[in-house]
């Protein structure tokens, strides 16, 4: 079996580093949340605290899954290719929240592209099909 190529590595590494980000991001408004009133909140955010709570839960269910997905890439298979492309959905459903709500939208969109890219590109394809059935390609 050949080993996992460099470009679904560099979808593990795109993946990390989003997950560290919307940590970071995560745990800031959620500091920021905690120093204002309910009435700043929803001046500032147009929404109350319960409703910003489930929001930053929808973000940390999607953070996670992305560590997972990009912690199990190894294992190869249509499994893990069927994840890439679940997390590039939610990415996509994200996008478009962001552009009907007037946030910015365009880094994520250039990295979901990307993310397609390499997960659809020959490379990637072979290996996941080397991955889900080794005992096809023991002699090559």
């Amino acid at each position: 079996m050949n080993p996992k190529p460099g470009t679904l590595t560099a979808i593990q590494v795109i993946l990390f580093v989003q997950a560290g980000l919307a940590a970071l991001g995560l745990l800031l408004a959620f500091i920021g949340m905690g120093a204002m009133t309910e009435s700043e909140l929803r001046s500032v955010a147009g929404v109350g605290t319960g409703t910003m709570l489930f929001i930053m839960l929808i973000g940390v269910a999607t953070t996670g899954f992305n560590v997972y997905v990009a912690a199990t890439m190894g294992q190869g298979g249509y499994r893990t290719r069927t994840l890439v492309r679940v997390v590039v959905g939610i990415g996509g459903v994200s996008v478009l929240v962001n552009i009907v709500t007037g946030g910015s939208f365009l880094i994520a969109l250039v990295l979901l592209v990307v993310i397609v890219v390499l997960n659809e590109g020959a490379a990637a394809s072979q290996w996941y099909e080397e991955t889900e059935h080794p005992q096809r390609h023991q002699g090559r």
